[in-house]
């Protein structure tokens, strides 16, 4: 495992003289937002001016004569709403604008920062910062239907960048940072003609990191554990029995759902857990999921901002930005270490 002296190492002699580079690229960017948008209130004044000589300017009587308006207040409608329209598009082109510099600028960090980062971790990891393909998204979303984790929701939309695989002692991971949805009925509206429809709303099924371990395993079944032991997680109820841990202590830290109660005993010790899932509970303060299927380790980690994004209006030399998206990505290589130990001590995984 990379110790923090390793990575701080690796920072100063490696990653710094790369974020010199994007800090002067950040700098850069922010240079052009403002020049844009200097640029768009230029225009807008510029509109306004030409708005007010024309009305000044313009006779009604001839305006009358020689166009469609009937008076001169109506003329003023019409200039005033087309220019609205002509600033909205020049707004528009320009947030674009940014936005497509932003993206070339995030991406080409990840590229060389994340991605860095990612095989200093281990050489056997490999990083794409986003596919639009079908390829990773089709995976993700497949094993995130078939973790289980959150069966009974129905999926709108999946978005996933970040991706992150390899093959780490004969264990196969892969991860990424995940956006799913769902479209949620909140109510109902009626026209005047009586006709009702359902009013809908857009409600997150999951946003962080989510993590596949294939461990190469022929156990059988379905088991999810959760960490804390909330209200929430009672809804898998609804789908698996509740497992019965011998300590209670345990049980008010997290709960543990099976349809094969010996595999859940198996798989998911004491050791296990108070040497790692509370451990990583505590550390990360935020509630994690995870759930064996047919032989696949899933972790869900909700994490509420976007990871691995490069900073835009603050500076990216700044050591701790690296050592957070070092520690979330360091998170896949620690499950696999401990799924190893625990997979060649089998005797040692017992809740009883």
């Amino acid at each position: 495992m990379v110790t923090q002296n390793e990575l701080k190492v690796f920072y100063e002699t490696s990653l710094k003289p790369k974020l010199l580079f994007f800090e002067e690229q950040r700098k850069l960017l922010l240079s052009k937002r403002r020049t844009l948008w200097n640029i768009f209130w230029i225009l807008v004044i510029f509109a306004i001016f030409v708005m007010i000589s024309a009305l000044i300017l313009v006779d009604e009587r001839e305006l009358v004569n020689f166009t469609n308006f009937n008076n001169k207040g109506d003329f003023q409608t019409f200039l005033t709403i087309v220019i609205i329209i002509y600033l909205v598009i020049i707004a528009i082109v320009i947030k674009n604008f940014y936005k497509k510099m932003k993206s070339s600028y995030q991406t080409h960090f990840k590229k060389a920062v994340v991605a860095s980062l990612v095989t200093f971790i281990d050489e056997n990891l490999s990083y794409t910062p986003k596919d639009n393909s079908t390829v990773n998204k089709g995976l993700f979303k497949k094993e995130f239907q078939n973790s289980h984790l959150f069966r009974g929701q129905t999926i709108y939309s999946f978005r996933g960048e970040d991706y992150v695989g390899g093959i780490l002692g004969g264990i196969s991971i892969n991860f990424s940072e995940i956006l799913a949805t769902e479209r949620v009925v909140t109510g109902y509206s009626c026209d005047e003609d009586g006709y009702c429809s359902d009013e809908y709303s857009i409600l997150n099924i999951f946003k962080g990191l989510f993590f596949v371990f294939d461990v190469n395993s022929d156990f059988e079944g379905v088991t999810t554990v959760i960490i804390p032991n909330t209200i929430s997680s009672y809804r898998f109820k609804k789908y698996l029995p509740l497992v019965k841990l011998a300590k209670p202590a345990l049980e008010s830290e997290f709960v543990v759902y099976s349809d094969n109660p010996m595999i859940a005993k198996y798989v998911f010790s004491t050791a296990f857990m108070q040497r790692r899932l509370l451990a990583l509970r505590s550390r990360l303060k935020t509630p994690v999921q995870l759930s064996f299927v047919n032989g696949k380790l899933y972790m869900a980690i909700p994490v509420s901002e976007d990871l691995f994004e490069p900073p835009v209006f603050s500076t990216v030399l700044d050591f701790q930005l690296i050592q957070t998206t070092f520690e979330y990505m360091q998170l896949g290589k620690e499950m696999v270490e401990e799924l190893i130990t625990l997979l060649k001590q089998p005797n040692s995984m017992n809740l009883e």
